[in-house]
C-alpha cells in the first residue's frame, strides 16, 4: 500500500493501514510541532488570562442594605461579579471570594 506521509509528503509504501509517517524522523518532528503549537497556545492563553482586570461590584458598596437580586429562573446574581448562581434565600455572593473582596472594598471606602 502506497500512502503520503502527513509530515513531509514524500510517497512511502507501507503493509500497516495506519501508518501516518514515512519515518521515524517524520513521525518525531511532526510530535515537536505539535508540542511547540501547544506550547504557544498555552502561553497564549496566559497573556489573556493576565489582561483580565479584577471585576467591579456590578452594585454599589455604599450601601449597606444592597438585596440579592433574584432571576425568575430562580437564580441569584452574585453582587460582585454578575455571575448568576443557585444559593440561599439571603445568599448575596457566587463565593467566599467575592464576599471578602466586597466587603475589604465597603472598608476601603468608608473605613472600619
Amino acid at each position: 500500500m502506497i500512502k503520503v506521509c502527513e509530515h513531509c509528503g514524500k510517497e512511502f509504501e507501507t503493509n500497516r493501514s495506519y501508518q501516518k509517517f514515512c519515518s521515524p524522523k517524520c513521525k518525531k518532528q511532526n510530535y515537536d510541532e505539535r508540542q511547540r503549537e501547544r506550547q504557544r497556545e498555552r502561553q497564549r492563553d496566559q497573556k489573556i488570562a493576565v489582561k483580565i482586570e479584577k471585576p467591579k461590584p456590578i452594585l454599589d458598596p455604599a450601601f449597606k442594605d444592597n438585596i440579592p437580586v433574584r432571576r425568575l429562573n430562580g437564580e441569584i446574581l452574585c453582587m460582585w461579579c454578575g455571575h448568576e448562581f443557585d444559593g440561599k434565600h439571603n445568599q448575596r455572593f457566587c463565593c467566599d471570594e467575592h464576599a471578602t473582596l466586597f466587603y475589604e472594598e465597603l472598608f476601603d471606602r468608608f473605613g472600619g
